[in-house]
């Protein structure tokens, strides 16, 4: 049973958006450009509710079975992460 808290509305692109998380989930990630939360964000939707994001599923996967991370990558800071992954959503979602 997980405990879910709702977060604070935020201002994005000229709409206010309220999220869903549980600090039970220690990991600040979430969908598209929302995430930095205490928690994993299960829903985002925008206040208005033309926009929606919902967590699909989870899955318990053992430690073993998650891969290894290539030596090959570049090191980056949490804000080049955050750029990176920003021009990733706006190309998949255009």
């Amino acid at each position: 049973n997980l405990q879910g808290h709702r977060a604070r509305p935020e201002g994005f692109r000229g709409r206010e958006y309220q999220a869903w998380f549980a600090e039970d989930i220690p990991i600040d990630a979430g969908p598209w450009k929302f995430h930095g939360l205490p928690g994993l964000i299960f829903e985002v939707y925008s206040t208005d509710r033309t926009v929606s994001i919902g967590l699909k599923g989870l899955k318990n996967i053992e430690s073993e079975s998650i891969p290894a991370f290539s030596s090959k990558g570049k090191q980056m800071t949490r804000n080049e992460l955050a750029t990176c992954l920003d021009l990733e959503y706006e190309a998949f979602y255009k």
